[in-house]
């Protein structure tokens, strides 16, 4: 297994505790406040994300980019406070993505934040209002607000099912610092820090956050290593003027990523292809298998990103207000490796059988059969440029109906320059003599790496890359550049004292694309409006809306040339609202129906291709997804406090141009979601008594089991279905905050237990399970 660097942890330790050395050496007020409020000028630019235990959320700046009562708002707008995220230690998105009704989550162990999807679709981040295209650290994200449905009158390009914005931790008012260390199961380790208060009293506020952590899991060879840093300063120019620059940046050091290993074996002439080696008959070499990394403990993926803001809040009169954004961000992606041997055959072909034969001596045993494939050389980097500009104006109409109106203009630019290259044949062993491998045996021993001995065959040298000798991979070697422009015109009207909420947007937005050397545009129209209705005042509150979306995918046909259109969306959302118990307790009921269409398949009247006249891909597949979800959260009693959701999400292909026979079934691979979620979160306070300062916590999450690979069958082969396993999942935590000292600072102690049932299934992408894990976490403010 690898073995930590413990070079960047000590680094940031000693940062760390001097961030608390300087915190204990401020004197202390008599009665110090318990959290510093964020720095605000426009409060119609900002919400509130001071620490409350309740869970809840009451108002929100992404459905509308103006900070609006999600009360009011005609959709369904999930929120996850900082508190919660700490609490149950979920760090990641796709350990976050159970607690969002409808949200299926991806793998953590990918470690790249994707393949979380929102109501059947792929979800797209932003940070702030920017679009991003990776999710930030969670270290540096006060809290995640999701908006469902088609939001492009808002966003512009996003996919139907909705949006994840990070909102961004701000400067505070008042001093405040903190350190945390986590430590548990798989070397887990996490140390994090942070400081904040004024620079200048009344005019200058700053604020950073640093976070470390490092951890394995059970797969061989795997790890995690990051470094998060995010800084910001405020400048109040003057009571109506404020400057905030922030920047972030990231770097993640894993070993290569996993496949989705397979078994096959023969049964009547057949070869049959089963699903994970995770469910061999020999448990034994199952285990073996499951946890093993092909792709060796050398091999890296890192990924390192510079992301700087700059925001200008001013307000030109009573009524009138601007807000002006800029973003920068720079992100690199390196790879260096090998590729996957994915599939093992207990009953060797003769070939394989053969390549088998000359490993006996170095395998330690060759009866249990052999990959279906050789590995070779895989060498991949990908550069990103992201940059962006938005002004907000906003303006409030006095008057007896209460009005508001927003005008948007905004230009993002996305630069991405992938370059992917391989080594194999006579290259890969020439590469492979200067390393050593100099007969058949060592050569097969290389390309065939043997599960049951990972300490030899995981630590094989790699090849070095050399442009020279490598070969380029031309179906994943491209350079996209693109670049979006648009305007946004929305208005909200309240009626009936207040009972009756209208809004309606409208956007116009023009995109041009340069995809390796071949330039189109696109331009794109699309509108939402919506409706609140308080029947109970604030407790029950029905609401509707429609919308429309856009999701450009930029591809030219490689027989025409032509540009391929938007992918184009429009669906509709009703359901109830409603705030509880002083606005302590919120639910919403949503029912939604939304289609995709214009999505690309072959060409059914040119197959293949093979008529250069004729395009080869055509816009001809719809996709709709259709559901209920419930959510609840808030305060059940002032000592206990509970977020649950379900969600039934059916998601179907309704249109299929060239494969008739997939209308009704449901998308696989990459875009399989659970039929049916739901999950909760529980912690009770002790806050009286003997107990005071104990809290408990428990948490639950269930997940559908579901397609991920169709079957397939020939005359002589049988590829059996795929699916990813039900997941029902038990945490729990138990904490306990200490009296505060007379310094001032606070002292908290708590231990999260993941897994409680020790439930062992297959990951998402196929990484081992880490069945039952503990860690325990001690919190200093000051």
């Amino acid at each position: 297994m690898a073995q930590p660097t413990r070079f960047r942890f000590t680094r940031l330790l000693l940062a760390t505790t001097a961030l608390a050395g300087t915190a204990l050496a401020q004197p202390a007020p008599a009665e110090p406040e318990e959290q510093s409020q964020d720095v605000v000028t426009l409060p119609e630019f900002s919400v509130n994300t001071s620490k409350d235990d309740s869970f809840v959320a009451t108002e929100s700046t992404s459905g509308t980019r103006v900070a609006t009562d999600i009360i009011n708002l005609p959709f369904s707008v999930s929120v996850l406070t900082e508190d919660f995220v700490k609490e149950f230690q979920l760090f990641d998105l796709d350990q976050q993505a159970p607690f969002f009704s409808g949200m299926a989550a991806g793998d953590p162990a990918q470690g790249g934040g994707g393949g979380t999807r929102l109501r059947g679709f792929s979800v797209p981040y932003f940070r702030n209002g920017f679009a991003r295209s990776q999710a930030p650290d969670s270290n540096s994200i006060a809290r995640t607000e999701v908006v469902k449905g088609p939001q492009s009158a808002i966003y512009g390009r996003v996919s139907p099912g909705g949006v994840i914005n990070y909102i961004s931790k701000k400067p505070g008012t008042k001093f405040a610092s903190g350190i945390s260390n986590v430590v548990g199961t798989y070397d887990y380790q996490r140390i994090s820090g942070d400081i904040t208060g004024p620079l200048i009293p009344g005019k200058v506020y700053y604020r950073v956050d640093a976070a470390y952590y490092d951890f394995e899991r059970p797969t061989d060879f795997w790890f995690n290593r990051t470094t998060n840093v995010s800084a910001s300063v405020t400048y109040k120019i003057s009571p109506n003027t404020q400057l905030t620059a922030e920047h972030e940046y990231t770097r993640r050091i894993m070993q290569g990523g996993q496949a989705f290993s397979r078994w096959t074996r023969v049964a009547n002439g057949i070869t049959i292809t089963e699903g994970s080696v995770f469910y061999l008959p020999d448990q034994e070499l199952a285990d073996r298998l499951a946890r093993f990394s092909s792709n060796g403990a050398l091999s890296r993926v890192t990924r390192e990103s510079n992301s700087s803001y700059l925001t200008l809040e001013h307000r030109i009169a009573q009524d009138l207000s601007l807000r002006a954004n800029f973003s920068y961000s720079t992100r690199e992606y390196f790879r260096h490796g090998t590729s996957t041997p994915a599939t093992w055959a207990t009953n060797p072909t003769t070939a394989r059988q053969n390549v088998l034969n000359t490993l006996t001596g170095i395998w330690l045993d060759t009866t249990k059969g052999i990959w279906t494939g050789d590995r070779a050389g895989a060498h991949q980097t990908i550069d990103y440029e992201e940059k962006g500009f938005q002004i907000d104006l906003t303006k409030k109409w006095d008057g007896k109906i209460k009005q508001r109106t927003l005008l948007t203009f905004d230009v993002y630019g996305n630069d991405q320059d992938q370059k992917t290259w391989a080594l194999s044949g006579t290259p890969l062993n020439n590469a492979l003599n200067a390393l050593g491998f100099t007969t058949t045996a060592q050569l097969n021993a290389w390309k065939n790496p043997d599960p049951l001995n990972p300490s030899v065959s995981g630590y094989y040298a790699l090849p070095a890359f050399d442009p020279a000798t490598w070969s380029v991979t031309a179906s994943s070697t491209n350079t996209f550049k693109r670049f979006y422009y648009g305007s946004l015109l929305n208005h909200t009207v309240d009626l009936m004292n207040g009972r009756l909420s209208l809004t309606g947007s409208v956007r116009k937005d023009w995109a041009e694309f340069d995809v390796s050397q071949q330039k189109g545009d696109r331009q794109q129209f699309t509108y939402n409006t919506g409706a609140n209705f308080h029947i109970i005042n604030r407790a029950m509150v029905a609401y509707g809306n429609v919308a429309t979306g856009f999701n450009p995918a930029p591809q030219f046909d490689p027989n025409t040339s032509e540009l391929l259109g938007n992918q184009e969306s429009f669906g509709g959302e009703i359901g109830l609202k409603g705030l509880l118990k002083n606005d302590a307790f919120s639910y919403t009921l949503a029912i939604f129906n939304v289609e995709q269409d214009n999505e690309v398949t072959d060409n059914p009247d040119n197959p293949g291709g093979s008529d250069l006249d004729l395009p080869r891909y055509i816009p001809g597949a719809t996709t709709r997804a259709r559901g209920i979800s419930l959510d609840v959260g808030g305060k059940v009693t002032s000592n206990l406090t509970l977020l649950a959701n379900i969600a039934w999400t059916d998601v179907r292909i309704i249109e299929h141009a060239s494969s008739p026979a997939l209308v009704g079934t449901r998308p696989t691979g990459t875009q399989g979601v659970p039929p049916r979620t739901y999950s909760f979160a529980a912690r009770y306070n002790f806050r009286e008594g003997a107990l005071k300062g104990l809290r408990l916590g428990l948490t639950y999450q269930y997940a559908q089991q579901y397609l991920r690979i169709t079957g397939t069958q020939t005359a002589t082969t049988l590829q059996v279905p795929y699916y990813i396993d039900e997941r029902k999942e038990w945490g729990a935590v138990v904490g306990y905050a200490f009296k505060k000292f007379s310094n001032g600072m606070r002292l908290d102690m708590s231990m999260n237990v993941a897994n409680v049932l020790d439930e062992r299934k297959m990951t998402v992408a196929a990484y081992y399970p880490e069945g039952r894990t503990f860690r325990f976490t001690t919190n200093l403010r000051f």
